[in-house]
């Protein structure tokens, strides 16, 4: 079989779709060395980084824009390499030339538009209603995804494949990892301190965040702890800028550190006192595992898929009540027994969540659709 690959995301720092298809390939790679793997990389770095890793992987190089990659580079490329399959995340090439395999991790686009720019809303509804359309299968992240697929996009259940997310083994190893500190000290991060992973933007709601640490923050004034912020700045960075300010959390009590490296993400996990996601729509939440994973009690939304996802290992709050969020800050930095509880919870939770056990699933997806 003959496998092909838009693996286009890696290098380009898209978070969550980056870390997917480069955990998912790495697995793949090492659990299958009889199919011939075809991978589509955008960035030269990255496509040589890869070239070599394995006898059965061809890699190929594709425009960094997504209406030549689409429109040329992919269609040219299938019509040369038959490939037996083509999986791809969200978009895929304007002509269909071989079967088709489609990762959609969350219809935020369909559920919130309001949380995208307008046009950015429109291309993805419009693009993804296609793919769903013409793909022979559609993997997703969680049950809660594919409830909202079938719902929002009219697609048959038995279309839709839920295939969880992985969490790698470096998360588990900083929890003793002595490096940690001097990581940490890059970023000049100091303990204690609290801890978001997620782009800035207003589905990952770090305001309401902010207004709950800012709560908290009051009721406990002799306090150290500082709530820290690791993700890439979109368009309401300025926002949170401006609800700082407005909220009295200066740099003593705040830090926005941007885009984070994956290789140093399990470091700041690994030092914090707490995890805090109150993400309004999520898809699967990756980083909920890998706080876990590292041993951090967490703090999540209850929307979407996180009650899916947690399971009894987080304490779950409305993403929309600062005080509740407050309220849970104060029971997880104050009460020893339950930190502890809640973080042998999260260690066992995090260890039902591997890349190798998603390639799995996904390669046994590429053979029933090729025999079909």
């Amino acid at each position: 079989m003959r496998i092909a690959i838009d693996t286009h995301a890696i290098g380009s720092t898209l978070t969550g779709n980056e870390r997917y298809i480069e955990n998912l390939a790495e697995q793949l790679l090492a659990l299958d060395r009889e199919n011939e793997y075809l991978f589509f990389f955008s960035h030269e770095e990255a496509r040589r980084r890869w070239e070599g890793r394995a006898r059965n992987l061809t890699t190929f190089k594709v425009a960094e824009s997504s209406l030549v990659r689409l429109g040329i580079d992919f269609p040219r490329l299938l019509r040369r390499l038959r490939p037996d399959l083509f999986h791809y995340q969200y978009t895929g090439p304007l002509f269909q030339l071989v079967p088709e395999i489609v990762t959609i991790h969350d219809v935020s686009f369909e559920r919130h538009p309001e949380f995208f720019a307008a046009a950015e809303a429109f291309r993805l509804r419009v693009t993804v209603r296609r793919a769903v359309k013409t793909a022979r299968k559609i993997l997703t992240v969680s049950e809660f995804s594919k409830r909202e697929i079938v719902s929002l996009l009219g697609v048959p259940e038995q279309k839709v494949e839920v295939i969880y997310n992985g969490v790698g083994p470096e998360f588990g190893r900083a929890r003793d990892n002595c490096d940690t500190d001097a990581r940490l000290a890059r970023y000049s991060i100091q303990k204690p301190y609290l801890l978001a992973v997620g782009n800035i933007s207003r589905r990952k709601n770090q305001l309401m965040m902010m207004r709950a640490f800012a709560l908290w923050a009051k009721l406990n004034p002799h306090t150290e702890h500082r709530l820290v912020i690791a993700g890439k700045r979109h368009g309401p960075a300025p926002d949170v800028s401006a609800e700082a300010a407005q909220l009295g959390l200066d740099e003593r009590r705040l830090m926005v550190l941007g885009y984070i490296p994956e290789q140093d993400l399990p470091h700041l996990y690994a030092g914090a006192d707490l995890f805090l996601n109150t993400s309004l729509y999520e898809g699967f939440g990756l980083p909920l595992i890998e706080a876990m994973s590292c041993g951090i009690p967490v703090i999540a939304s209850d929307a979407s898929c996180f009650p899916e996802i947690a399971g009894d290992a987080a304490l779950l709050v409305d993403p929309l009540n600062p005080q509740e969020i407050a309220g849970s800050i104060e029971d997880l930095i104050g009460n020893k027994a339950l930190r502890d509880d809640l973080i042998g919870r999260g260690v066992r939770r995090a260890e039902a969540f591997r890349w190798d056990k998603a390639a799995h699933q996904t390669l046994k997806v590429y053979d029933e659709v090729v025999q079909e």
